[in-house]
């Protein structure tokens, strides 16, 4: 759902393995089909938090970047809107 918050999608997609735990999905499959389930904005995060395309990092440090990115909730994604705001503007300030 495109309101949904990253955390909140994380926590309803870790319920709904949990509720089918014969899925036979290995644990790379389970990250990357919510990766790419999420909104670009959350998949820029991701690859951002990884150093670059998620793909090139193992399960565990996926896994990891998925909970940091859920823990700073949505004070931390508004945060990180104002700082690219103001980067634009230094930007377009020094042109």
């Amino acid at each position: 759902m495109a309101s949904e918050s990253f955390f909140d999608a994380w926590e309803r997609y870790k319920a709904l393995l949990r509720s089918y735990p014969c899925h036979n999905y290995f644990d790379y499959t389970q990250i990357s089909m919510f990766i790419k389930g999420t909104i670009d904005e959350y998949r820029r995060m991701i690859n951002t938090s990884a150093g670059g395309y998620y793909v090139n990092r193992t399960t565990t440090k996926v896994k990891k970047i998925i909970e940091d990115v859920a823990a700073v909730g949505p004070c931390g994604l508004n945060n990180l809107k104002r700082d690219r705001l103001r980067m634009q503007k230094k930007q377009q300030h020094s042109i």
